[in-house]
């Protein structure tokens, strides 16, 4: 059920959700739960400050993939910042079922209801094949500890052929945007991202992320 109003929030978290709110005319509260709308703000936030913060222009208007996105509840936040032609989010698990009987793909379809060519779609990521000029992914596995905390078989641990994929369905001039737990996991997924051919065009730690988190998101671009 929609909060309608945040509360509780300190001072220059409710700046900065401001902030957003009058930059991109999103008001997630009127929609979503308080964790839901909280989230997407982070998500947002950390978007707006990491390109603000590289200085690139948005590739706005294009094809943008995100890859593992649960139950895509984040879709809205992908679609208003990069305003695209089309918008998909994959995951291998849509079909996994919550306590209320209602699976992924049955939230993900009321979080892509109303926004103009988004999808949501159930598959493995490593076998599809679609020219994209923007891959997104959030918090990919590529330690097998979350994989392990999410209570997955590590037959589903294989960031080399994820990013080999992710890298065969970068569109030339393409860009992947990734985020990571920490300099640490950073490290790693670039080891991978390197492995498949992909160039890095730089990276940035977030210095206070909206939602604390154990370790700071990492944010880094890539292209092919």
């Amino acid at each position: 059920m929609p909060i309608g109003r945040l509360t509780d929030l300190a001072t220059w978290q409710s700046a900065c959700i401001e902030s957003l709110q009058a930059r991109y005319g999103l008001c997630f509260e009127s929609r979503y739960g308080r964790h839901t709308s909280l989230a997407n703000y982070a998500y947002l936030d950390l978007l707006d400050q990491a390109w603000t913060a590289a200085a690139w222009p948005v590739p706005t208007g294009g094809l943008v993939t995100d890859v593992g996105c649960a139950n895509f509840w984040y879709a809205q936040t992908l679609h208003r910042f990069f305003r695209p032609a089309k918008l998909t989010g994959v995951d291998v698990e849509g079909f996994r079922l919550y306590p209320t009987g209602y699976s992924r793909y049955d939230a993900a379809a009321g979080y892509v209801a109303n926004l103009p060519q988004t999808s949501f779609v159930t598959a493995d990521y490593c076998e599809m094949d679609e020219q994209m000029d923007v891959i997104t992914a959030w918090f990919p596995f590529v330690t097998p500890a979350p994989v392990l905390a999410w209570r997955l078989p590590l037959t589903m641990f294989s960031p080399e052929r994820l990013l080999a994929r992710i890298a065969r369905n970068l569109a030339a001039g393409g860009t992947l945007f990734m985020v990571n737990q920490g300099t640490d996991e950073a490290d790693v997924a670039a080891g991978y991202c390197r492995q498949a051919g992909l160039r890095s065009q730089g990276r940035w730690v977030h210095p206070r992320p909206l939602r604390p988190r154990p370790h700071p998101p990492v944010a880094s671009w890539w292209t092919t």
